[in-house]
C-alpha cells in the first residue's frame, strides 16, 4: 500500500461551445456503475478474477482526466475504471516520474522553447476552463429515467419557500419517474484499502456536503436531505456514500452528482 495521496484538482468546464458527447458547456459527465468482475486479459483467467471499480465517460475535461489519473484511475475507451489492487488477479501499478527531480536533457529544452514559441500563452490563454464543477450523471439518469415523482413533490413544496441563490440555479420543471437502478455489484462499496492509492475514511455526516444536480439545480445534499422520504433517503446516502468513496469527498464537494 502505497502513501496515502492527497488529490489536487480544478475540477472545471470550459466555456467554449465546442464539448463531447453533445455538451455545449463543456462539462465532464459520467455515469456510475460500480464494481466491476470481468476476466482478465493479462493472466486470461475463465473467471470474473479481474474487480474494478468503473464509470462511463460522455464528456471529459482534460483537468478532470488528470484528476481520475492522479488517484489510480485508468482508462479504456470511454471507460475508465479502478482496480482494486488487494483483490483484482493482475494488479497493476503505474510508475511515475517525480516532476522535481526531473532534469531535462539540451534536446528536450530545444523541443520545448520551440513549443513555446509555437503556442504563444496568451492565445491559449482564452480556452482555459474557468468554471470549478462538473457534471457527474446517476446511471439512472442515462438510462433516461429519473426520480420519483414524490420526491420531486416535496421538493417543489421546499423551493417555494426557500430561495437558491446562485448563477446556476433555476426553479424546479415538471415530475419524472425513476426506477432503482438494478445492477450485480451496484451494492458492492470501494473498499478504501483496496486499491494502491489510500482513500480518506468517508464519516456518515459527510455526504451532506456533496453536490447535488436536480433539474439544473445546484445544491448541497444537506439542503435537499428533507425532502427525502426515509426509505429513500436511505438508498440515496447509500448512493453517495459508494460514490464519495469512489472519488474521494474533495471531488464530492466540486462535482455535481446528478440526479435527473
Amino acid at each position: 500500500m502505497s502513501e496515502k495521496k492527497k488529490m489536487r484538482s480544478e475540477a472545471s468546464s470550459s466555456n467554449s461551445n465546442s464539448s463531447g458527447g453533445g455538451n455545449s458547456r463543456g462539462e465532464t459527465v459520467v455515469a456510475d456503475v460500480g464494481r466491476r468482475r470481468n476476466t482478465c486479459g493479462y493472466c486470461k483467467s475463465g473467471g470474473p478474477t479481474s474487480i474494478s471499480h468503473g464509470v462511463w465517460a460522455r464528456s471529459l475535461t482534460v483537468d478532470d482526466y488528470q484528476a481520475l489519473l492522479d488517484r489510480g484511475w485508468r482508462r479504456s475507451g470511454c471507460f475508465l475504471y479502478k482496480p482494486e489492487m488487494e483483490k483484482t488477479c493482475c494488479p497493476s501499478y503505474t510508475i511515475r516520474l517525480r516532476a522535481g527531480e526531473f532534469v531535462p536533457s539540451k534536446e528536450q529544452r530545444r523541443v520545448l522553447k520551440r513549443m513555446q514559441r509555437w503556442v504563444p500563452f496568451d492565445v491559449v490563454k482564452p480556452l482555459l476552463d474557468r468554471k470549478r464543477y462538473v457534471v457527474l450523471s446517476d446511471i439512472a439518469t442515462e438510462n433516461g429515467e429519473h426520480l420519483p415523482p414524490s420526491i420531486l413533490e416535496n421538493y417543489e413544496e421546499q423551493n417555494d419557500e426557500k430561495q437558491f441563490h446562485g448563477s446556476n440555479d433555476i426553479f424546479v420543471g415538471e415530475d419524472d419517474e425513476m426506477d432503482e437502478p438494478d445492477f450485480e455489484d451496484s451494492d458492492d462499496e470501494l473498499d478504501p484499502e483496496s486499491s494502491d492509492v489510500q482513500l480518506p475514511k468517508v464519516e456518515n455526516g459527510d455526504v451532506g456536503n456533496v453536490l447535488i444536480g436536480l433539474k439544473e439545480v445546484r445544491l448541497r445534499y444537506k439542503d435537499l436531505r428533507e425532502a427525502f422520504g426515509s426509505s429513500e433517503r436511505r438508498f440515496m446516502e447509500t448512493q453517495l456514500h459508494r460514490y464519495m468513496r469512489a472519488v474521494g469527498t474533495e471531488l464530492s464537494e466540486r462535482i455535481v452528482y446528478s440526479l435527473g
